[in-house]
């Protein structure tokens, strides 16, 4: 058990390390720490600072800041010696220099609330959208904020005060609309909780989702308002419930146009349902209980299935890759002896001879024998014994052919284990009759929702309403629509003002400003928001950002509140630290290699691709177009002629329907669009393509240079995943070879197509290396060491700490100098011997994980070993020589040293920027 961090702070060589450490002791003059795990070190007495028994800082009634920044939610402050560390009530910890807090009494106020609506109020008045007499719309509506925000899900909000606590789960949940793993998921959290929040990455269902909570609150007689910033999300949902013959039961309000039209358009024509007999709807739920207890398990296999066919695709290409470094550095191809080399030993057993077969290098540099001896009679009978006959191919070969030739091995062997477990689970799946399975589910989900609304509905004519009815009689209207269907700016001033729906859907989240969310906050009992932090976000002008900055130092505005900051999706995220959020996972719009770069770069790896590859040609293809800076602002002529007079002669087979061109740029998509004419290829900006989709998709990178706007991670997230089948890059050569999101994206389009990337560093081979780390830990028996040197394990662990923050990079460690020399044209005889021994290896590498590109080289130098004068510092001048010429930036981080984290971390910004 670690040390209460209430009495103790312990801080070694910089780093907070109190809840790692149970015991420490002053002996000697240095101190012994022993670490969670029981594992003892000793260091010099300067390196660690150990303080006790802190005085607690009376912070009641008063505004804490760090570095002229307020946190929320302080529970307590303790002050020891020049450090003060703070507890949050959510449980988070932050260590500061107590020359660095400031607690300030609170002037008298009526609450925070009030003041932050305030604040609210004041930056509703100077709104751009006005009336025809100047009169701020947006104050309009906050006007009508009046009573309901104490009792909605608003309040809580204004005081990062989670609204209550979980509901029991209903067990006769339903999905009329289809569902799988992380929906229903997501269904589940959001019935039990007061706020929830669903993550909808691309093409993962998120309108499926929304369906389907809104059957299950319908179930339960709930009055739904389902709103986005704009009309189109909402257009969406409507549009399905129409494509099931539901949409009798909901309202497209919101305007004052929307509920005329709405008004004007009313039917009194009877609706009619089946309904089903007493024993039939027992009968019902008890099957949609026990299909939906079944169903888990086989959507657990399914993306099971989905999971293990990625890991064949990534293995089969990074084995291609393999098999060229072999070629290009053997001069020949491993598949030669593949016909004779079959050995039954599993992927693990090749690993531990690969190991086995480095640990006889060693010995042969320590002891200076020829690299290349063959092998002895012992170890022949090892071979045999270990590969059966199949091992008399490595009687002949070095040591380094034994370890290339056991390394394709691996590859061979791990495919065909997940070949082995792709049709264990697809004879799985078919034996359960899944598909079938979940069919009966949705249509008794069906069934039961349809028998609801009949109750409703049947046996009577429809009421008819007038727009005043909306304002006096919002229940009687509610019972005969209990979907709303607005924006989150009008929703409030769709019924009667400060009228609560028991549920409120937000849509498209990351693009609801935070002025409009907090109107939607105001109607809701309960709140669903659905967005995904890596689309597009609301749209703000610099004069937005500087008048909301100013009017906030007026007021006691805590950070979730500030509106230059946060979408009402980052807001309810940051104020609710605590709430259930569950990402779709499962992905069914694009083709597996493009929205794979998405889910690297983007996603963490987390999506699960549905979708499958049949080995389509031209899938990803970058246009680079020839060197020069041909863009004029945001035009660029020779990216519109490649486009007229390249890519789409290419794809003539293609109708013009099914494609899309998208730009960043206004004015770039308009010259397109004029230069094509009207009525063929849609082209616009990738702003106004979000939530939409086409076959093909063409993107006009337009810029001659990276910059903040086209470079953006969510602009090209967004613009990549609205292709369904094909996604062709048109980029400049200088942004190509650069640095940066869109540098990536070419990158990746190379490493997919099997084509050696340019330039003199080759790719890493991460998924040979991460069960190689794997089996070496096992074998040194330390726990998580992935070195027999603790510095390195050390170092490792804040790489990862790092990498936990940076998107698309991970990290392999000892990997031999000679797989990332390309060519030894260029190096110096010495400089090519050294990078050429076998045993040269470097320490860590960070790599790109959309192409396993290396990006920086980590060296841990122990103090007394690496000193000037050494052999092994003329080693490392060797080292430095070779990776500069490979173009690899490399760190090198001294076991006396100290502020690793962030000297690795600026690093990574200076090499990927």
């Amino acid at each position: 058990m670690s040390m209460n961090p209430r009495r103790h702070l312990i801080i070694i060589k910089g780093k907070e390390l109190t809840d790692q450490v149970t015991r420490i002791e002053r002996t000697a003059g240095r101190m012994a720490v022993t670490y969670v795990g029981g594992k003892t070190y000793r260091y010099a007495s300067g390196n660690v600072e150990w303080l006790s028994n802190p005085e607690r800082i009376p912070t009641g009634d008063s505004r804490v800041f760090v570095q002229g920044a307020q946190l929320a939610d302080i529970d307590d402050v303790l002050h020891f010696g020049k450090w003060v560390k703070l507890f949050h009530k959510s449980g988070e910890q932050r260590l500061c220099l107590f020359s660095d807090l400031d607690v300030q009494q609170a002037e008298p106020s009526s609450g925070r609330s009030q003041d932050v609506l305030a604040y609210f109020r004041e930056l509703a008045e100077g709104s751009p959208l006005r009336s025809i007499d100047d009169q701020s719309l947006m104050a309009m509506k906050y006007r009508h904020l009046k009573q309901g925000a104490t009792r909605s899900i608003l309040s809580s909000f204004l005081e990062a005060r989670f609204p209550g606590s979980a509901k029991r789960l209903p067990l006769d949940l339903i999905f009329p609309f289809g569902c799988n793993m992380s929906q229903k998921m997501a269904v589940q959290r959001a019935m039990q909780h007061p706020v929830s929040v669903i993550q909808g990455p691309p093409g993962t269902g998120k309108t499926q989702t929304i369906l389907n909570l809104i059957a299950n609150l319908l179930l339960q007689n709930k009055r739904i308002a389902v709103v986005s910033n704009n009309n189109s999300a909402t257009a969406n949902v409507l549009e399905k419930l129409q494509k099931y013959e539901l949409d009798f039961m909901a309202a497209f309000l919101g305007s004052n146009e929307n509920k005329e039209a709405f008004i004007e358009a009313q039917s009194d024509g009877r609706v009619q349902l089946p309904m089903l007999q007493p024993d039939e709807e027992a009968a019902a739920r008890e099957e949609i209980l026990r299909l939906n207890s079944e169903l888990d398990k086989a959507f657990a296999e399914q993306n099971d299935l989905a999971a293990v066919i990625e890991q064949l695709d990534a293995l089969r290409l990074e084995m291609v890759h393999f098999e060229q470094f072999y070629e290009e550095t053997r001069g020949r191809s491993l598949k030669a002896t593949e016909g004779s080399f079959k050995p039954k030993a599993s992927a693990k057993k090749l690993l531990n001879y690969w190991l086995a077969c480095e640990e006889e290098m060693k010995r042969q540099a320590v002891e200076r024998s020829p690299s290349g001896n063959r092998a002895g009679f012992l170890e022949k009978i090892r071979f045999l014994l270990r590969f059966g006959l199949a091992g008399r191919v490595l009687f002949a070969l070095t040591v380094e052919e034994r370890i290339a030739l056991l390394q394709r091995a691996y590859y061979l062997r791990s495919i065909a284990d997940l070949e082995a477990r792709r049709k264990g689970l697809e004879a799985s799946l078919a034996g359960f009759r899944f598909e079938e399975r979940l069919e009966r589910l949705t249509e008794l989900s069906m069934q039961l929702l349809r028998h609801r609304l009949a109750g409703n509905y049947n046996n009577r004519a429809r009421k008819r309403f007038t727009l005043d009815d909306l304002r006096r009689e919002p229940k009687a209207f509610l019972d005969e629509y209990p979907v709303i269907l607005s924006t989150t700016f009008s929703v409030i001033t769709s019924l009667k003002s400060g009228y609560l729906f028991d549920c409120v859907i937000v849509d498209e989240a990351s693009q609801v400003d935070l002025l409009s969310g907090v109107l939607a906050m105001g109607c809701a009992w309960k709140l669903v928001v659905v967005g995904d932090p890596m689309q597009l976000p609301n749209v703000m002008t610099g004069q937005d950002i500087k008048r909301a900055s100013e009017v906030a130092l007026r007021y006691d505005v805590p950070e979730h509140c500030r509106f230059e900051r946060h979408s009402l999706l980052s807001a309810v995220r940051a104020a609710f630290p605590e709430l259930p959020e569950t990402l779709l996972r499962e992905h069914y719009r694009c083709h597996p290699k493009i929205i794979q770069f998405c889910n690297r770069k983007f996603y963490g790896g987390e999506l699960l691709i549905m979708t499958r590859d049949h080995g389509e040609p031209e899938v990803l293809k970058a246009i680079v177009t020839v060197e020069g800076r041909h863009a004029r602002g945001t035009i660029n002529q020779r990216q519109i002629d490649e486009i007229t007079q390249q890519v789409l002669p290419e794809l003539r087979s293609v109708n013009p329907d099914d494609i899309g061109i998208v730009s960043p740029f206004r004015k770039q998509a308009d010259l397109m669009q004029s230069t094509l004419g009207p009525e063929e290829i849609e082209v616009d900006t990738v702003h106004k393509y979000q939530g939409r989709e086409k076959r093909v998709i063409v993107i006009s990178t337009v810029a001659n240079d990276a910059n903040e706007f086209v470079d953006n991670p969510n602009l090209l997230n967004v613009a990549v995943s609205r292709a369904q089948e094909r996604l062709w890059l048109v980029v400049s050569t200088e942004m190509a070879e650069g640095s940066g999101n869109v540098a990536d994206l070419v990158r990746y389009i190379r490493y997919n197509n099997g084509e050696v990337l340019p330039g003199k560093a080759r790719s890493v081979f991460d998924l040979l290396y991460r069960d190689y780390a794997a089996v070496r830990r096992e074998m040194l028996k330390k726990g998580k060491r992935v070195s027999r040197y603790d510095s390195e394990n050390l170092v490792h662990g804040v790489i990862e700490s790092v990498l936990q923050e940076k998107q698309g990079l991970g990290v392999v460690f000892q990997l031999p100098l000679s797989m990332l020399v390309r060519n030894t044209d260029g190096l110096s005889p010495e400089e090519a011997a050294y990078a050429t021994h076998p045993w040269t290896h470097v320490d860590f590498v960070i790599y790109r994980t959309i192409d396993n590109s290396p990006v920086l080289a980590v060296e841990v130098d122990g103090y007394a070993f690496h000193r000037e004068g050494t052999r092994q510092a003329e080693r490392d001048a060797l080292k430095d020589a070779v990776l500069a010429k490979c173009g690899l930036p490399i760190l090198r981080l001294s076991t006396i040293g100290s502020d690793e984290q962030n000297r690795i971390s600026k690093k990574l910004d200076e090499v990927t920027m």
